[in-house]
């Protein structure tokens, strides 16, 4: 099956952006409605089982990810055969891991009260409604979800944005008709399952028709064995310590401090959470691009192809942070009002990680996902997920949600953004790692100083409520952007990126 690789990472991108949007907004609203209808905590209830059922789903232990990457080359010489068994075989994977999910998840129900400090809503059963939750997370692995898989390795994402994005628009009207005219719960929840096994028949249906040749058969050879379970040794630890550092944070939040606290901290990594994975779809879609370069291409064109996405990584991440650090407080105050805002030290911190974690996912998606280096970065992995759940645990009792964002941001800035880089520079670039640490100080020190001068700037702005937000934010587009357009034009980096990136991309078509 030919396909050509730009016109379908830019499909992937264009599509995948919609979706970030759709998936953005129609939340934002739903988390609106259940705040004013309800009360702020139900969404912590939500950001609880969200984070309870997301450790569980390490299970799948990275199957799904060595099966795409041992998919990649059949699908490049277009071995039908082989795809069809290694398709067979996730098919049958994730049954298994769907009643494992299960399994615990039903064995945990008697321990649910240890995880909510105080009570929780009146109206709610919370074995009810962690019932509901536990089959939403079984269900997105029964029938059809595997064949997502197909649409990655295809290159043909758009198609699988194109249904998330409908089915979510679905689930948002019915969630909010379920607030709205009976305020329950329940019912909303209902609307998540719903949603999802509509998308996984929608995956099945469309997957068929668009690959009609491509069915679930076969057995996979010795070899291809082999190399499934050494990735899965590796990428299973991977989701393990991802997993508890992204999740494990609500957790101890809520046994902690409770479901209010929960709640409000998750408006703010509701908000950073929505950019980051807008910068996760430019990730995505450069990817395969970036995959293909790196076994077709000299290490010298290697190492200037990384310097284009890599300045491109630092512009995002910069811009962003700035935006976040600027906006945060004037928009929650508008949002939530000024009863359920943290401190302006919680801002710094999410901001910071954020920074960071953009960082860190080029390295890991564009690269060591890409080159299967998992088994080079699993230690830092582990350690950074240990050293977080160490740092929370000790200071939630004394500094609260400061020192569990505290704990995140010192993983990702002293553990994982460094050493990632290492392990690419070293393994894919076999470059100068000095060089590559000295790079990392310096962009991070000039990060720093376009935060603090844009939002400097931002605190001049006297005004409140919108007219005050709108002032900030065409600051934040402004002054962040000025500056790192006269670094890149001074450097010539800029030029080296619109010339050089755009060349080597048009040779994979």
């Amino acid at each position: 099956m030919e396909f050509s690789r730009t016109k379908n990472s830019s499909r992937t991108f264009i599509f995948g952006i919609l979706e970030k949007i759709t998936f953005l907004l129609l939340p934002f609203i739903i988390r609106i409605v259940v705040i004013k209808t309800l009360g702020v905590q139900y969404a912590g209830l939500s950001s609880l089982f969200n984070s309870v059922l997301s450790i569980l789903s390490i299970s799948e232990l990275g199957f799904g990810a060595a099966v795409t990457f041992c998919l990649y080359e059949p699908v490049a010489k277009d071995q039908n055969d082989k795809i069809c068994s290694l398709l067979n075989a996730l098919r049958k994977i994730y049954k298994i891991v769907g009643g494992i999910i299960l399994l615990i998840g039903l064995s945990l129900m008697p321990f649910l009260p240890k995880l909510i400090s105080g009570s929780a809503p009146s109206d709610i059963n919370i074995y009810l409604l962690y019932g509901i939750y536990l089959l939403n997370s079984f269900s997105s692995y029964m029938g059809f979800a595997y064949k997502d898989v197909l649409f990655q390795v295809y290159q043909r994402g758009d198609i699988s944005h194109k249904i998330k994005s409908s089915v979510e628009i679905i689930k948002c009207v019915l969630q909010c008709v379920a607030l709205i005219l009976f305020k329950n719960y329940y019912l909303v929840i209902l609307c998540l399952l719903l949603s999802t096994i509509l998308q996984t028949i929608l995956t099945g249906i469309i997957s068929k028709k668009v690959f009609p040749k491509i069915k679930p058969f076969g057995k996979i050879d010795n070899n291809t064995k082999k190399i499934i379970r050494n990735k899965v040794t590796f990428l299973g630890l991977h989701s393990l310590s991802a997993t508890l550092i992204s999740s494990i944070d609500n957790i101890v939040i809520s046994a902690f401090m409770g479901l209010a606290v929960i709640g409000i901290y998750g408006n703010y990594t509701y908000i950073s959470s929505a950019v980051l994975g807008f910068v996760m779809v430019v990730y995505s879609s450069i990817r395969p691009s970036i995959g293909n370069f790196l076994v077709t291409n000299t290490q010298e064109e290697n190492i200037k192809l990384h310097k284009a996405v890599s300045f491109s990584s630092f512009w995002i991440g910069t811009f962003c942070t700035a935006c976040l650090v600027s906006l945060y407080q004037p928009f929650m105050n508008l949002w939530v009002g000024e009863a359920n805002m943290l401190s302006f030290v919680v801002v710094i911190l999410v901001s910071s990680f954020f920074y960071f974690n953009v960082r860190t996912q080029f390295y890991t998606m564009c690269y060591i996902h890409t080159a299967g280096l998992w088994n080079k970065t699993l230690v830092p992995k582990i350690v950074a997920s240990i050293i977080n759940l160490i740092i929370d645990l000790v200071t939630v009792k004394y500094i609260g949600v400061v020192g569990i964002v505290l704990g995140s941001l010192l993983t990702y800035a002293l553990i994982l953004y460094p050493l990632d880089m290492i392990v690419v520079y070293k393994y894919v670039l076999k470059d100068d790692i000095k060089k590559a640490l000295l790079k990392m100080t310096f962009e991070t020190l000039l990060a720093a100083i376009i935060v603090f001068a844009t939002y400097l700037l931002c605190s001049l702005i006297t005004d409140s409520g919108f007219l005050g937000l709108f002032k900030r934010l065409s600051i934040c587009i402004s002054i962040p952007n000025i500056f790192l357009l006269l670094i890149s034009h001074k450097t010539g980096t800029l030029q080296f990126f619109t010339s050089h990136f755009r060349k080597v991309i048009d040779r994979n078509k």
